[in-house]
Formats: C-alpha cells, structure tokens, sequence
C-alpha cells in the first residue's frame, strides 16, 4: 500500500507540474469571435426556418430571410405558421406515408 501511495504522490505532483489545465479563462470567446458566433447561429436559424417552410408549403418573402432584425414580428409569424404546418402534416399522416403509421404499417 505504501508503495502505491509513494506513486500516486509522485504522478500528481508530475501532472500538476507538467499537465494540461482547462480553466475558465481558456473557455471565455473574445468579443470579436462571439459576434461571429452569434452570427452563424442566426444564419443558421434562418436557413432551418426557410427549409421547414419550404416543406411545409409556407412563403417567406427573401427581404425578411436577408435582414431577421427588422422583420422580427413578421417571421415570429411565419414561425407560427409554420409549426402548425408541420403538426397538420404529420398528425393528418397523408404525406408521411404508411411507415408511420404503426397500426398500417404491418410492422
């Protein structure tokens, strides 16, 4: 036992000389690098909402799709719109097919 001990001191004292940290500063985004995050991830909420309506048969005019910020109200909107849409679509099970259907499926 006292042999392990002796190691296990000997490995710690090594990983905190030597080992890789992960603090909080190393997880902290530069101001820079946050607006381009927050930029990707708006683009990407637009790109998810126009494909959802495309699927869903709902119009989104492109001048909203090009600028969110200042059609806020109007794509809060067409997002309503859209999940009811979709909820329509897959309870009424005319488009998903069968495969959905666990009762028809056969399966």
């Amino acid at each position: 036992g006292a042999i392990l001990n002796c190691f296990s001191r000997l490995f710690t004292a090594h990983l905190q000389w030597h080992g890789f940290t992960c603090g909080f500063d190393d997880l902290l985004l530069t101001r820079p690098v946050e607006e381009q995050r927050k930029a990707v991830l708006e683009r990407a909420e637009m790109i998810g909402l126009r494909a959802s309506a495309d699927f869903a048969g709902v119009n989104i005019p492109e001048e909203w799709v090009s600028q969110p910020a200042l059609h806020v109200k109007q794509l809060t909107a067409v997002q309503a719109q859209v999940n009811t849409a979709l909820s329509e679509r897959y309870r009424s099970n005319r488009s998903t097919g069968a495969a959905h259907d666990m009762k028809g499926s056969g399966v």
